[in-house]
Order: structure tokens, then C-alpha cells, then sequence
């Protein structure tokens, strides 16, 4: 096939030669008939082209924001999972600091010095009478 350069260097040599002038206007309108369909082919094609781009890109950031998505539940259970466990060593320390309170409330008392000396020194009150098992 003659491409459209080579057709008017064609036209050029047999206008002045053998052609009539109305014959090379029929081929002039011929191939500008054809380069305006290829052009038109060509952005037809270009065209295509940016939206199979354009919808590539869309189906990326999809999936892009699903993955995303996903890594995120994943972390949130995780969270969930150690604030749960958080929450019970709150509450374990909260009872052992109860505890501890209960327990300096009751060193400070005469009961707790009285049953302290009975079972470390082995003191017994005035009254009372000491029976050893045999």
C-alpha cells in the first residue's frame, strides 16, 4: 500500500505529464478522506487505551483500600484483645491493693501483735494455759 507521501510525490509527476486535474483532485479528497479515518481510529484507539488505564488504576485503589481495610480489622481485634487483658490485670491489682490495704489496717492492731508473739516467740497471756501433744 502507498502511504500518503509517496501518493503526492505520485500525483505530483504524472499531473504535469499524463493526469487530468480532476483526477488528482479525486485522489487528494480520497486521501484525505483516509487520513481523517486513520486519525479518527487513532484517537478511537487512544481513547480506549485511557480508559482501560483509568479503570486499572480504579481497580488498584479498590484494591488498595480492601487489603488496607482487612490489616486494619485485623489489628482492631488485637487491641480488643489486650485491652480485655489489660482490663483484668486492673482488676487483679485493684483487689491486691485492696488487700494490702485490709492487711496494713490490721498490722496496726493489738490482735496482730498478740497473735504475732504467740506464733514467733511463743508468748502466751496470763490466763491462759499451754497443752503439748505427746
Amino acid at each position: 500500500m502507498i502511504n500518503f507521501r509517496e501518493k503526492v510525490i505520485i500525483i505530483k509527476r504524472y499531473k504535469s505529464v499524463w493526469e487530468p486535474k480532476t483526477r488528482v483532485s479525486i485522489n487528494m479528497k480520497d486521501t484525505r478522506r483516509n487520513s481523517r479515518k486513520r486519525r479518527s481510529r487513532r484517537r478511537t484507539n487512544q481513547h480506549k487505551l485511557s480508559v482501560l488505564v483509568i479503570t486499572g488504576v480504579i481497580f488498584l485503589m479498590t484494591a488498595l483500600v480492601v487489603v488496607g481495610g482487612i490489616s486494619l480489622r485485623a489489628k482492631e481485634k488485637s487491641y480488643l484483645a489486650q485491652e480485655t487483658e489489660l482490663k483484668k490485670q486492673i482488676d487483679e491489682e485493684k483487689a491486691r491493693s485492696q488487700e494490702i490495704d485490709d492487711m496494713e489496717a490490721y498490722v496496726g492492731t493489738d490482735e496482730y501483735v498478740e497473735e504475732i508473739a504467740k506464733e514467733k516467740l511463743g508468748l502466751v497471756n496470763e490466763n491462759e494455759i499451754i497443752l503439748k501433744a505427746k
